[in-house]
């Protein structure tokens, strides 16, 4: 009996590892931030909320409205522990008409530090925006790679 409980455990801990859910190789990035901004030619971001596996997180970033009425830029997402993952995105639709705006489309990972430095992949972002209060916030959701 004392061998068969060894054996019994590392057996369970093999299936386990075997059974890993399908997004084992990637991080869940879901999340909340609220946001302000300066509009201008090019529109300056900042941000905080919470983010999956990264703690209470920090956004700067900036963009510009193109010739279309949709949003190209980019941002930087702070961890709590400091590393740093950022992102782009091109083209972004925007619905509605100020003061009220709202947004939604693919931002994609060109860059990270620390335990972030090597992780790409595409996730979804969506958001408002008011002109009058220079406030608004974005949700953040999908799996970016190891």
């Amino acid at each position: 009996m004392r061998r068969l409980v060894p054996l019994l455990l590392s057996i369970l801990v093999l299936v386990g590892m075997g059974a890993a859910p399908a997004n084992a190789a990637g991080h869940q990035f879901r999340g909340h931030l609220d946001t302000t901004a300066v509009p201008g030619p090019v529109i300056t971001l900042e941000g905080r909320g919470i983010i999956s596996g990264l703690g209470v997180t920090t956004m700067t970033g900036s963009e510009a409205v193109g010739p279309t009425g949709a949003l190209t830029g980019s941002a930087t997402f702070v961890a709590a522990n400091g590393d740093e993952l950022t992102f782009s995105w091109t083209d972004v639709p925007v619905s509605g008409a100020p003061p009220v705006i709202t947004f939604a489309g693919p931002m994609t990972v060109t860059g990270g530090t620390g335990r972030l430095a090597h992780r790409s992949g595409t996730v979804s972002f969506q958001g408002k925006f008011d002109f009058t209060t220079n406030t608004g916030w974005f949700d953040v959701s999908g799996s970016i790679g190891r």
